[in-house]
């Protein structure tokens, strides 16, 4: 198991100094990737400050447009695997079908068997 801090995260969905590191790691990873609500809060409260900053000074934080991307690529992550990984767990089925890599990774860590 495997927990991020909020520098992490904003290096996977926004090119950093450190994006490259964070995407390698996350190539590596075997499970997934663990976020607590306080994380995604800080995340969230951490794009919406750089959008402020920019729209103060161009020269901080970064534009709008960018900012809300980030945001909605998080919430599709968190969404789409989820979502159907605990509806299968909520039915107490015991074998997940997918061909899609981040939801098998999911359903193999909550114990569900991914045989395709």
């Amino acid at each position: 198991m495997h927990f991020p801090d909020t520098s992490f995260l904003c290096a996977l969905y926004r090119t950093q100094v450190n994006s490259s590191k964070a995407d390698a790691l996350m190539a590596e990873l075997v499970g997934l990737l663990r976020v607590s609500s306080l994380l995604l809060l800080e995340f969230r409260e951490s794009v919406r400050l750089q959008i402020r900053l920019h729209a103060n000074d161009r020269s901080k934080g970064f534009p709008q447009n960018e900012g809300l991307q980030m945001l909605r690529d998080l919430q599709v992550d968190l969404n789409a695997d989820i979502l159907h990984v605990a509806t299968a767990l909520h039915l107490g089925v015991g074998v997940f079908l997918t061909f899609d890599a981040n939801q098998r990774k999911l359903a193999e860590a909550e114990g569900l068997i991914v045989p395709i």
